[in-house]
């Protein structure tokens, strides 16, 4: 339904060429932590990488502030993720970023 989609999800899905998704959970930089999502967004496109996701500890407050997204309870740990969040989210320190690179990234 979506022409090309599938081209760049097996793109994206092959790590022997091009962009890669990467879960990124090292130290984020001061630059990123308690920016809003898109702010985020921003700054990691001025580096080539494109910022998808978040996984950050499950909290009732943030679910309640993510209300009008779809997140993702993960059953294995107390954390949660949410997929280009629409509310207004904060990166936190401890937040596992997912994110489109040519490489995987060492920081950010």
């Amino acid at each position: 339904m979506n022409h090309g989609v599938s081209r760049i999800v097996a793109e994206l899905l092959a790590f022997d060429r091009g962009s890669e998704l990467y879960r990124y959970d090292g130290h984020i930089s001061d630059r990123l932590v308690r920016k809003e999502f898109t702010e985020a967004l921003q700054i990691l496109a001025q580096k080539r990488v494109i910022l998808l996701a978040v996984e950050t500890n499950y909290s009732e407050g943030v679910l309640k502030q993510l209300s009008a997204d779809v997140v993702y309870k993960l059953p294995e740990e107390d954390r949660m993720m949410v997929v280009n969040p629409q509310s207004r989210y904060e990166i936190c320190q401890g937040d596992a970023l997912f994110v489109v690179a040519e490489s995987e990234p060492t920081e950010l």
